[in-house]
């Protein structure tokens, strides 16, 4: 599995922006390959982190930026996001 984690600061009059692409987001088709989707909200800004079920679906999605729900995201918030791709190596999953 592959975390792929976009980070990015939103000014305060943007993230109503932010918050309906998320909105719209969650209801629609999912893209191949995404297994869980979060969106955190913390002092340093806000951050976008999906795990996919590996490389080529995350390439995939990178490919066609309007399925990459971070792409989505920060996009309607008039944000540019960094990057960071991480590979999953241990989950602790607690029921």
């Amino acid at each position: 599995m592959i975390v792929a984690i976009a980070h990015a600061d939103v000014e305060e009059a943007r993230v109503h922006h932010l918050m309906k692409a998320w909105s719209d987001l969650v209801v629609g088709d999912k893209p191949a390959g995404l297994v869980e989707c979060l969106l955190l909200q913390g002092e340093n800004g806000w951050q976008v982190t999906s795990i996919w079920n590996d490389e080529a679906s995350l390439e995939q999605a990178h490919g066609d930026e309007s399925a990459h729900p971070a792409f989505i995201v920060f996009e309607a918030a008039g944000a540019e996001p960094t990057h960071t791709t991480l590979r999953l190596t241990g989950r602790y999953h607690a029921h």
